[in-house]
C-alpha cells in the first residue's frame, strides 16, 4: 500500500539522521559542543514550519521534531530537567511537549528545583512565569553567574505571555530571532535581539514561534 511505503520511507530517513548523530557525538564531545543547544533547535523548527505544507499542522510537525531532538540529545548525553510544581500539573506536560519523551523529567518543588540545579544535580530546571517562579528564576541566577534563562515555554506559542521559563548553564546561542531578558527589580523584562551587555542581563532566549504570525511575544 502507499501508505506503507511512506511509513517505510520515514523510517529508513529517521534510522540514517540517528547514525549521522552517532557519527557526530564523538566529534562534539571531543570539541566541547554543547549536546543541548536550543538556538540550533528553534532554527531547525522555524525552517520546517515555513517551509511545511499547509495540510501539516504545526502541532504535529512540532512534536515529531521534538521527539527527534530528544531521542538525539539522550544518544549524546542524557538531560534531566526538573519541572517546578507549584505551577500545576500543565508546567511538567508543557516540558514534555517542549524536551520529548525520552529526557527525563522529575517534578519537585520549586525551591528544590533551585537547589537542585545550583548543586549540579540536573542540568535544567522549569519554572512557571508566576511571581513565585519568577522570584526562584532571579535567586538562581543571583547565586550562580554561569546559570540563565535559555528558553520560553511553549515555544509554538499562541501570542500570549510565556507560561514557564526554562533555565540553566546552557551558552546562549543566535538562533536569528532571539530575545534578552533582564533584570527590572523584581521583574523580567524582555527586548528584541541577542545582547550579552545588557544591563542586569539574565540570558537570551529563541523566540517562540506564534502560529498566529504576530512577531511580539
Amino acid at each position: 500500500m502507499a501508505i506503507d511505503a511512506q511509513d517505510d520511507a520515514i523510517l529508513a530517513a529517521l534510522t540514517a539522521r540517528q547514525r549521522l548523530v552517532d557519527r557526530i557525538r564523538a566529534v562534539k564531545t571531543a570539541e566541547g559542543h554543547l549536546v543541548y543547544r536550543p538556538g540550533r533547535e528553534a532554527k531547525i523548527l522555524r525552517r520546517l514550519f515555513a517551509s511545511a505544507d499547509s495540510i501539516l499542522d504545526r502541532n504535529l510537525v512540532h512534536q515529531m521534531w521534538r521527539e527527534i531532538f530528544s531521542s538525539a540529545i539522550m544518544l549524546q548525553d542524557p538531560l534531566t530537567v526538573a519541572v517546578g510544581t507549584g505551577s500545576g500539573f500543565f508546567l511538567r506536560e508543557l516540558a514534555r511537549r517542549d524536551f520529548g519523551h525520552a529526557v527525563t523529567l522529575e517534578t519537585v518543588s520549586l525551591d528544590e528545583a533551585v537547589e537542585k540545579l545550583l548543586s549540579n544535580e540536573l542540568h535544567i530546571i522549569v519554572l512557571p512565569n508566576t511571581p513565585e517562579g519568577v522570584a526562584c528564576v532571579l535567586r538562581a541566577i543571583a547565586a550562580d553567574e554561569s546559570v540563565h534563562i535559555m528558553g520560553l515555554m511553549p515555544f509554538l506559542s499562541d501570542g500570549s505571555a510565556p507560561r514557564a521559563y526554562t533555565i540553566g548553564r546552557v551558552c546562549p546561542e543566535e538562533s536569528g530571532d532571539d530575545i534578552t531578558l533582564y533584570r527590572d527589580g523584581d521583574e523580567i523584562k524582555m527586548m528584541d535581539g541577542f545582547n550579552l551587555d545588557m544591563p542586569g542581563w539574565l540570558g537570551i532566549v529563541p523566540r517562540p514561534w506564534q502560529n498566529a504570525k504576530t512577531e511580539n511575544v
